[in-house]
């Protein structure tokens, strides 16, 4: 079992990093290139850059595919039989508690590397939206306070966590971003489900 669950985090991990790599290649590095030379900042070289990039959406898209796969052989009736519509579901939450909320405190930066302030505050509105959507999804009785930790930080985040060159991003660049972050978490729930279904079929034949 345990081998499946890596051979599936691997192989789910793999499917939606390499989309979201090929999103950001042809949608969102020309536009944030665009305005590196437009603040005067220096530029990465593209190959350094895309590298960099690869191996990053690869680490976390197959260590979020194994807790996915993990999650999908324990809740679905039969092991690894997931449905599409919980697997969806799993992947808008994913999406809704580590890009959209955050995005909220702390909007897509030109720097590759993030200020103690904006890292604050991105933690701050990842960890209340985690929360807050699990005690919505799992709590009965206090359902409904979830919204408090999932909102909070939006609200309170200062105008200072956000960079001043920040403002040369071109004004779509904030929906390209979320929108690639959406097809990623939606392969991961949805691709991670097809994998153990795949596995699962496998080994029953």
């Amino acid at each position: 079992m345990t081998l499946r669950l890596i051979l599936a985090g691997i192989a789910g991990g793999l499917i939606a990093a390499l989309l979201l790599t090929l999103g950001q290649h042809i949608l969102e590095l020309p536009l944030r290139r665009a305005a590196l030379e437009l603040a005067g900042l220096d530029l990465p070289p593209p190959n350094k850059q895309m590298d960099a990039l690869i191996l990053r959406n690869i680490a976390f898209g197959v260590v979020v595919s194994m807790l996915l796969a993990a999650i999908y052989v324990q809740r679905a009736p039969p092991p690894g039989q997931v449905r599409w519509r919980e697997a969806a579901l799993w992947g808008l939450a994913g999406f809704t508690a580590l890009a959209l909320l955050p995005a909220l405190s702390t909007p897509p930066s030109l720097s590759e590397i993030s200020p103690e302030g904006r890292s604050f505050w991105w933690l701050a509105a990842a960890a209340g939206a985690v929360f807050g959507l699990a005690l919505l999804a799992f709590g009965r009785r206090w359902r409904w306070f979830g919204l408090v930790p999932a909102l909070l930080p939006p609200v309170l985040a200062p105008e200072s966590a956000i960079e001043a060159e920040d403002s040369m991003l071109p004004p779509g660049f904030m929906l390209v971003d979320l929108g690639l972050d959406l097809l990623f978490w939606l392969a991961l729930g949805l691709g991670t489900a097809w994998v153990l279904r795949r596995m699962s079929q496998a080994v029953s034949s």
